[in-house]
């Protein structure tokens, strides 16, 4: 009887209170004032959501900005019956590709399954890996904020880092992942940064992932160009790219260890903030990390020459097979 009396509530204990906010408006508001887009009315692009939550925030926008848009698999569905939503594996965007050609569109667009990842495809069928698409980013905030700081991380392409430094700004190096890059944007102040993976950090959104402020940014900064999307990115693509290669292993350490001894003697450049990047002069680089939480390698190469690519890819990866 005790204990009832203690849980029975006062007669005078005041009761909250809700209040009902629309928040996307306001999210979509700031997404849009931010990038200060020309008019983007008349732009035809296609839109791949690979079934996840993307629609949410992309379609308003289009709404907003009079851009003309065809939607791929928008439906959201736990199952992906379509593909992946993981728009840097290149073998998830084929229908997007495939669209954006038929459609004769000006770009294609594909979002992760929760929408924090987002890749653009030009106008002639070809992706745009996101360290690429960080220069975009970093070079259209450097006319106005000469000196700032971009955080970039070690599997990041020569272009990525000669862009941004040709345009100003400092360089503030970072591990891989997400919650390791948002840390460094808070910690140095800086003004932008991103992943090969597709994550870009912004700091008007309290240094975290908008896919739909990237969305308008990414087609005010082309669309202030003048020129096909396609004219507009081919500067950036100077070097040939392996993508990420992954490796099922069990002896991970053995192998990066191995990697080390035989081709760091003979690097310019070695960099272990994580895993192993190799640099070779300006001829080729190489990167190879272990994965956190699953039996994986993942090498990524880069070359001066396609051919130099192929020649390197084959090496590593007996390299590596020869090592497992």
């Amino acid at each position: 009887e005790e204990l009832n009396k203690q849980h029975q509530p006062e007669a005078n204990v005041l009761k909250g209170s809700v209040t009902e906010q629309d928040v996307l408006s306001t999210y979509i508001d700031k997404c849009i004032s931010v990038a200060n887009p020309p008019d983007l009315s008349g732009i035809k692009i296609v839109v791949d959501y690979g079934n996840g939550m993307g629609a949410m925030g992309i379609r308003e926008v289009c709404k907003r900005l009079h851009i003309e848009m065809i939607e791929l698999f928008p439906e959201p569905d736990a199952h992906f019956p379509n593909h992946p939503a993981n728009p840097a594996i290149e073998e998830t965007l084929d229908v997007l590709k495939a669209t954006v050609l038929r459609e004769k569109a000006m770009l294609g667009v594909a979002l992760d399954g929760d929408a924090d990842r987002i890749a653009f495809i030009d106008n002639e069928g070809f992706s745009l890996r996101g360290d690429l698409a960080l220069v975009v980013f970093a070079k259209e905030i450097l006319l106005h904020v000469s000196g700032a700081k971009v955080v970039v991380a070690p599997n990041q392409s020569w272009t990525t880092i000669d862009s941004i430094v040709e345009a100003g700004g400092e360089l503030i190096e970072s591990p891989i992942g997400r919650t390791f890059m948002i840390r460094k944007m808070a910690e140095f102040d800086a003004v932008i940064s991103g992943e090969v993976s597709g994550h870009f950090f912004f700091p008007e959104f309290s240094n975290l992932e908008s896919v739909d402020h990237a969305f308008v940014r990414m087609l005010s900064v082309w669309k202030n160009s003048g020129v096909t999307f396609a004219d507009f990115v081919r500067p950036l693509r100077a070097y040939h790219n392996s993508g990420e290669i992954n490796f099922e292993v069990h002896n991970k350490a053995k192998i990066l260890a191995a990697l080390k001894e035989t081709y760091g003697s003979k690097a310019t450049r070695v960099n272990e903030l994580d895993g192993i990047r190799c640099d070779f002069d300006r001829d080729w680089w190489f990167i190879v990390r272990a994965s956190n939480n699953e039996p994986l390698i993942r090498l990524i190469i880069e070359a001066k020459t396609e051919e130099s690519l192929n020649e390197k890819r084959n090496e590593l990866v007996a390299f590596v097979e020869a090592n497992k």
